[in-house]
């Protein structure tokens, strides 16, 4: 009995300062609420060192975890954290962290997010979150396209351009491709692509078929171990409307699918405003919150 006294004395004490988390959905399909891509995003607390942030988010272990901070009028502080590292930009994570600051009453349909790549205005509009990115960079990546398609499991044939790379606020490379029936033939080989990227460039592609209204598309990435594939990706939404842009600087918009070949579909919503910038967009789904006690 005394023993499980002072487990129970112990308990309450961690519990004085819990570390509340919210999970939530992000680029959801209409009527599905699981689908898109998931997300934790931690409440405003005590700081917390990079260490710990890293720890959580590898204890999450979902593609991203935000932790907020210096929550002010309209405007709050937000780091974006990977199992292995941490991002100056990401767009799923932008949106759902808007999402729980406006359940929190920090915000109700607009607010800036403040992370190291530089603020992301967001705005909402019923259950769609819209955030906007300048048009950043396009600049041509100089890969042997027989060399680049073998990398990715297809033939010189099944790619309808040149690979670029492009930032607007995360450096991705983009390929489009002729039809989406390639994207469904993919066959990446992780050393072969690893062996492609220039030094101090992270492993991140994003492959696409664009038909003039609709994109269908793929995000590949390195987690530090090995390839793996993202449901839902803001930031290559957002170098996609980069790239046309460069192609046409004109007005567009386009709503992508991605994530069926992971078994997780989500649909991001792109607008191309010229004299503005990028806008993406897309449902997010709340699903519930927690606690963490740390000792």
């Amino acid at each position: 009995m005394r023993l499980q006294s002072r487990a129970i004395l112990r308990y309450a004490t961690v519990m004085r300062n819990p570390l509340r988390y919210h999970l939530v959905n992000v680029f959801c399909v209409a009527g599905q609420s699981i689908s898109g891509n998931a997300l934790a995003v931690f409440e405003p607390s005590e700081p917390l060192g990079t260490d710990l942030q890293q720890a959580l988010a590898l204890q999450m272990n979902l593609s991203e975890t935000t932790f907020i901070s210096g929550v002010t009028a309209g405007r709050a502080h937000v780091r974006i954290f990977t199992p292995s590292y941490e991002m100056p930009f990401a767009g799923h994570p932008s949106l759902g962290t808007a999402e729980v600051l406006r359940r929190l009453g920090h915000c109700a349909s607009d607010i800036v997010l403040q992370v190291p790549a530089g603020a992301v205005p967001l705005r909402r509009d019923q259950d769609i979150w819209t955030l906007q990115r300048p048009f950043g960079s396009v600049r041509p990546a100089g890969l042997d396209a027989a060399v680049l398609a073998a990398a990715l499991g297809l033939g010189a044939p099944d790619l309808a351009g040149e690979a670029v790379w492009v930032d607007t606020g995360a450096c991705q490379l983009l390929l489009p491709l002729a039809t989406a029936g390639a994207l469904d033939r993919l066959a990446p080989q992780y050393a072969q692509l690893l062996g492609l990227m220039p030094p101090g460039q992270a492993l991140q592609i994003y492959l696409f078929h664009d038909d003039g209204q609709k994109v269908s598309a793929r995000f590949l990435f390195d987690d530090g171990f090995a390839l793996r594939e993202d449901p839902a990706t803001g930031s290559a939404c957002a170098n996609l409307g980069a790239w046309l842009h460069a192609q046409a600087p004109r007005g567009a918009q386009r709503r992508i699918s991605q994530g069926a070949q992971v078994r997780r579909p989500s649909e991001l919503h792109l607008g191309i405003v010229p004299g503005r910038g990028i806008e993406v967009g897309g449902r997010v789904t709340y699903l519930g919150s927690g606690e963490i006690a740390l000792p």
